[in-house]
């Protein structure tokens, strides 16, 4: 049987994130956000692109919201 995963309440999950230094990301409505600013239409597809591919590789989804020069990450575990 798998361990189970910690699920950090709301205080953990902003200390853990400042802990890591993860610079842009914060927390919102309950998820870890984060929005990138890509340079033109080449630039967002790129990024999209290579979103998908990691949250692959790392057994997560993540829910996208794409503009021209605007991407809004929110991952998921599920």
């Amino acid at each position: 049987m798998a361990d189970k995963l910690k699920t950090y309440n709301t205080e953990e999950a902003e200390a853990r994130i400042r802990e890591l230094k993860l610079d842009g990301w914060n927390l919102g409505d309950g998820w870890l956000r984060r929005k990138y600013n890509p340079d033109g239409w080449r630039g967002t597809l790129l990024l999209v692109n290579t979103l998908g591919f990691l949250c692959k590789a790392a057994y997560h989804d993540a829910d996208l919201a794409v503009t021209w020069v605007r991407v809004w990450v929110k991952p998921r575990t599920s």
